[in-house]
C-alpha cells in the first residue's frame, strides 16, 4: 500500500525525535520523489501536512542548536584541560 504524504511526514517526526538522522534523510528523499500532482489531497489534508512540516522544521532547528551548543561546550572543556 502506498503511504500518504502525511504518513511519511509523521514517520519523519518520529525519526527526528529518535535522532535517527540517516533514516530521516532517506525518508526525506522518498518525500522528494512524490508526484504531488497525482496526490489526491484535500485542502485540509494539505494544510495539516504544512503544519507537520513547520513543526519538523522547528524541531530540527532546536536539535541543531542543541548539537551546536554541545560542540561548543566540549571545545570549552577541552581548552580548560590544556
Amino acid at each position: 500500500m502506498k503511504k500518504t504524504l502525511k504518513d511519511l511526514l509523521l514517520e519523519c517526526e518520529l525519526l527526528l525525535k529518535e535522532r535517527k538522522f540517516d533514516e530521516l534523510i532517506n525518508k526525506c528523499q522518498a518525500i522528494k520523489e512524490i508526484d504531488f500532482k497525482s496526490e489526491n489531497m484535500s485542502v485540509e489534508e494539505a494544510k495539516e501536512c504544512l503544519r507537520i512540516i513547520n513543526h519538523l522544521i522547528e524541531t530540527a532547528e532546536k536539535e541543531r542548536t542543541e548539537m551546536a551548543n554541545t560542540v561548543v561546550n566540549i571545545n570549552r572543556f577541552k581548552s580548560y584541560l590544556k
